[in-house]
């Protein structure tokens, strides 16, 4: 056995083996910290015994055996060549000693014991001496060294024969050597008093290995450099238990090919703790067990309340539990340590532990979700105070982010609550919890709970809650019989003004998002008048009014901009969470329904980092679909396919309800531009409700399976469903073309048919309902528009005007169809030149957008146009630099440019002269690291309209 940082230790010990073996007898003691090395030590001693020609007589004390007369006595004498008169003093004495014992079992008490060794049959003093005789005889022909591992465990017999023996050792050639720990107390006096002090014992007391000794055990089973490397964290974690320190090794030489430069506690950790533990004393074993228990929570005065120990009680067993390399400074020293007792005990002890956590909690005054993880860890407890500390805990978790433990306290308060009022408030608060995580999960509460609303049984916030449920899965007739529900209750239970303004807002949303049903969900229904003094700060209210405004004023641009502001301040004052989550995302629809791109993507920024890490997958996933959306429609279409992927792989399909639309309709209309058409119709393959197709986003997947169809030349099921689309908006009173602009659409499917003259009047119809602020919806008109005109020379003004409005309005995509169609016009009209200054720009725009060019629009030149070479675009030599080094000015230049501007163009869009271009341009050159136009960074445009933004949403606050 190699031992590390034990040589005054062993030369202490070799020297009473010199003493012994001149004919002088001694008691030694080594003592330390479970684990720390003792029995190594002892062994090493056996070794070095053998070595000088001693005779050394082993034994081990056991807690399965402590309770077995002269049991540690037996393993001595019975392994040694006993001679064969001394054969049956033994087992005279071993025989007696039985008797003795089944003598007092039958009720004989025995003298009292004088020395107060313990419990336990008295030894006759004759006995003692007569065993004492056969290992004095054995002196005689050698020095002995006796080893007794784990005293602490040994009979009380064995102790009064060890006893005996001590006293008459210095003449004889015995050495005496017993290893303890030095947490485990005999609790007998003569022993402690007489026989570690007054008989001159030696004590020898192990210390933890040092970082240096750490790392001098290591290089005996690892590499030299791996051992120098882990030593720092080995110490760290195994507290220089020599036992967790080879453990540790062990398991990193299983874990290397994995995790090659730390160590990763593992099996071989956890049997070596749970050892640890096992030859602790109970006291030290139930503290690990229930500071495992108790995790972040544990404290001593917890501790002590939970142990039913005293303060002094409990700083003696951390501490022990310290010595032993388990603990630093009242916690684990590691992870896996926590990991490896909670594993080494049964469920139920885990359970019955957690649940005694929670008592000694809630005496000393803890929170409620701090006592609610451990009522749910240990089933619960018989208690009056459980169901109000369960429900309490769940809105602290909440407020934590904590969804997991906040569901696990409702359903356990569900199971207990016998009161149906309170059942309903608190099925409610799980369904909100629940549907964070998983929408599908929550719905099994719906029956439920509307039954609960017909009887009366739920508040009207509660009955608010429960409608917009109903209405995210479809259930319209349930919804609209919850609704007028209400009124009844309000005029029984007088409802405050706050729950008043959750209907309102909740009706104006209903309203909208199920048009057909708007006459049941109106909120004249139960006569509420629209935004009073305080629905003017209700944040649901607001934010579905502006919606409102925003889908039925159609292109009265004042009551957008107020609709806009109004949506801005409720995402500006909302932090997102259970009660703000419906006033958030329909605030961010207002913005994208009113053509404000850039500010919903701003907000979409920053609410993705307020929620990262927070566990609330639907959340993350509704954004993920409007974000999607707003990808689409900047003609970013392989960040929008991302998104959409993502929102579908957060929430399930059949989670989504009616909102499915939504994500869906982005996917289809990111791949179909990028002609996956195979990826596109399994996005058509998911299962939609029907009622989804009384909803706006019924609409938005109508759009996105119509320009499916057009791309796999389905023209007249397209037609089918754009005319549809346009045939709902106008019932349902919401034709707005930045909702969905189905007029171009059909028009576009005309232009396909052949049927020009169609086309043309849904085209001019179409620009004459558009605000000055739709470019997007513009451009996209004008560029069909264009294509209506049978002379290539007409086509030229519309199709300018229509890349000027897409270069506004972000959109890419449309804007590199417009280009194209101006490049194809330019080379009909035989003009060479400008028509390859149009394909590059297109090529340019089709590889920031990460689609193909249409095949239809990069068609070769006519055979009359005059030949010209084509110019070769020089390869890019070294990557540019970061645009970040451009300033606002230079940055704005560089981007037009990029973008295929003339110097002239881009002084007349600036209004600034053309050298001011020129220097411009040159610096730009310069800090990209580019020297002329075409090697301009593709992204330059992007960067520009991202900053743009920002740098208008600086004067914002954030959502708090």
């Amino acid at each position: 056995m190699w031992l590390v940082e034990r040589d005054n230790e062993i030369s202490v010990l070799t020297r009473l083996l010199e003493r012994c073996v001149k004919g002088t007898g001694a008691v030694a003691e080594v003592t330390g910290p479970v684990a720390s090395g003792k029995t190594a030590l002892l062994q090493a001693l056996a070794e070095r015994a053998v070595g000088v020609g001693a005779t050394f007589l082993g034994a081990t004390g056991s807690r399965a055996e402590r309770d077995l007369p002269m049991g540690l006595v037996n393993q001595l004498l019975h392994s040694i060549d006993v001679p064969t008169e001394g054969v049956a003093q033994v087992q005279w004495v071993l025989d007696g000693t039985l008797a003795a014992t089944l003598y007092e079992h039958e009720g004989h008490q025995l003298e009292p014991d004088p020395e107060e060794i313990g419990a336990g049959p008295a030894v006759p003093p004759a006995a003692l001496h007569g065993l004492c005789k056969v290992l004095f005889a054995l002196a005689e022909r050698g020095p002995v060294v006796i080893g007794i591992d784990d005293v602490h465990y040994a009979d009380p017999a064995s102790l009064r024969f060890l006893l005996y023996l001590a006293r008459r050792l210095s003449t004889t050639r015995i050495l005496l050597v017993f290893t303890m720990s030095n947490r485990l107390q005999f609790h007998r006096p003569v022993f402690q008093t007489e026989f570690l002090h007054h008989l001159s014992s030696v004590r020898v007391r192990l210390a933890p290995l040092s970082r240096r000794g750490v790392g001098e055990l290591l290089a005996g089973q690892l590499d030299s450099a791996a051992a120098r490397k882990l030593a720092p964290d080995c110490h760290r974690i195994s507290g220089g238990n020599p036992l967790l320190v080879r453990a540790l090794a062990e398991d990193y030489q299983f874990f290397a090919g994995y995790s090659p430069d730390k160590l990763v506690p593992g099996d071989a950790f956890g049997r070596a703790v749970a050892t640890c533990l096992f030859r602790c004393d109970t006291p030290t074993r139930q503290a690990a067990k229930a500071l495992a228990a108790l995790g972040e929570h544990a404290t001593a005065p917890v501790l002590a309340e939970m142990l039913e120990l005293s303060a002094d009680a409990v700083a003696d067993v951390l501490s022990g539990l310290a010595a032993v390399g388990l603990l630093e400074d009242g916690a684990f020293r590691h992870e896996g340590v926590r990991a490896a007792v909670l594993q080494g005990m049964p469920s139920e002890e885990r359970a019955a532990l957690h649940a005694r956590a929670a008592e000694a909690l809630h005496a000393l005054g803890a929170p409620a979700g701090t006592i609610g993880r451990h009522l749910v860890a240990g089933g619960g407890v018989e208690a009056d105070w459980q169901l109000d500390t369960l429900c309490q805990a769940a809105a602290e978790a909440l407020q934590l982010d904590d969804v997991t433990l906040a569901v696990s306290c409702l359903r356990m308060a569900l199971s207990l609550c016998a009161d149906p009022v309170r059942q309903g408030r608190i099925r409610s608060s799980l369904l909100r919890a629940e549907w964070r995580i998983n929408p599908l999960a929550a719905a099994r509460h719906l029956p439920e709970l509307v039954s609960a609303a017909r009887e009366q049984r739920l508040n009207c916030r509660d009955r608010v809650g429960l409608i917009g449920q109903l209405l995210w899965h479809g259930r319209l007739d349930q919804a609209a019989e919850v609704f007028h529900s209400i009124k009844d209750h309000r005029r029984h239970a007088h409802a405050s003004l706050s729950p008043h303004q959750d209907l309102l807002g909740i009706a104006l949303l209903a309203s909208q998002s199920f048009p057909e049903m708007s006459d049941q969900l109106r909120p004249v229904a139960l006569h509420i008048e629209p935004l009073d003094a305080a629905g003017a700060r209700h944040p649901q209210a607001r934010a579905a009014a502006a919606l409102a405004t925003v889908l039925t004023t159609g292109s009265d641009e004042a009551a957008a901009d107020e609709a806009v502001g109004t949506a801005e301040e409720v995402l500006q004052c909302s932090r997102l969470d259970d009660t703000t989550l419906t006033a958030v995302v329909t605030a961010l629809m207002s913005l994208v329904f009113a053509n404000r791109i850039d500010r919903a993507a701003y907000w979409c920024r920053l609410l993705s980092t307020d929620i990262a890490g927070r566990r609330a997958p639907t959340w993350q996933a509704l954004l993920a679909a409007v974000q999607a959306l707003i990808h689409v429609r900047r003609g970013q279409h392989s960040e929008a396919e991302k998104a959409a992927r993502t929102a579908l792989t957060v929430v399930p399909v059949r989670a989504w309800g009616v909102a499915v639309g939504v994500p869906i309709a982005a996917a289809l209309l990111a791949a179909v531009p990028a002609g996956r058409t195979e990826d596109a119709a399994s996005y058509l393959t998911m299962p939609v409700p029907e009622a989804m197709f009384g909803t706006p986003c019924g609409l938005l997947y109508l759009h996105a399976r119509g320009r499916y169809y057009l791309a796999t030349n389905r023209v007249h099921a397209a037609l089918g469903d754009l005319n549809t689309c346009g045939e709902l908006m106008q019932k349902w009173g919401i034709d707005l073309p930045a909702l969905v602009a189905w007029r171009a659409e059909v028009a576009g499917a005309y232009l396909r048919l052949g049927r020009v003259q169609e086309a043309s009047e849904l085209l001019h119809d179409q620009l004459s309902r558009l605000g000055t602020r739709d470019s997007a919806t513009r451009g996209r008109t004008l560029r069909l528009l264009a294509l209506t005109l049978s002379d290539p020379a007409q086509r030229l003004r519309p199709l300018n005007e229509a890349v000027e409005h897409l270069s506004g309005s972000g959109d890419q995509y449309e804007k590199m169809l417009a280009v194209a169609e101006l490049g194809r016009t330019h080379r009909r009209l035989g003009d060479e030149t400008a028509a390859r200054l149009q394909d590059w720009r297109a090529r340019r725009l089709a590889e920031q957008c990460d689609v193909p060019l249409p095949a239809d629009l990069a068609a070769e030149p006519p055979a009359d146009a005059v030949p010209q070479q084509p110019r070769v675009l020089p390869q890019r030599v070294e990557q540019a630099a970061p645009a970040t080094e451009l300033s606002h000015a230079e940055r704005r230049v560089a981007a037009l440019a990029a973008d295929g501007h003339t110097n002239r163009e881009i002084a007349l869009k600036l209004y600034i002269t053309v050298s001011t271009v020129e220097q411009h341009l040159t610096r730009a050159y310069r800090k990209l690291r580019v020297n002329r136009r075409a090697d301009l960074p593709l992204d330059l445009l992007s960067e520009e309209v991202a900053t743009s933004c920002a740098e208008g949403a600086g004067s914002a606050a954030g959502p708090r």
